[in-house]
């Protein structure tokens, strides 16, 4: 039986309104918990893709959520989704370093 494990520990994005890739699944993975912390002092907001191995982005899962300063949001509306496998979860944030991203995940076999 697979186990739940930190796929995404605390990754920040490094420039602003740019998409990143924070996590490439080898194998077929599907997302148990998500958070993104805001640690700083403003609000900010996030975007967040689930991509396929062949690149193709479409609309977000997160199509933009605000973190109030020094605030958490779950995510809850990746948990559950699969990243297919060489498929990416990428992100956008509308400040660099600003929402630290841990999400949880269990490889399908």
């Amino acid at each position: 039986m697979a186990k739940d494990s930190v796929i995404v520990n605390g990754v920040f994005t490094t420039a602003p309104d740019t998409l990143e890739i924070i996590y490439t699944a080898s194998d077929d993975v599907l997302i148990k918990a998500m958070t993104a912390s805001n640690t700083t002092g403003t609000n900010a907001a996030y975007t967040m893709h689930i991509v396929n191995d062949a690149g193709d982005i479409t609309k977000p899962e997160i199509p933009y959520k605000i973190v109030t300063r020094l605030n958490t949001d779950t995510g809850a509306e990746v948990v559950n989704h699969v990243i297919p496998a060489g498929g990416t979860l990428r992100v956008s944030t509308t400040a660099a370093n600003s929402i630290a991203f841990r999400v949880t995940g269990r490889v399908l076999t």
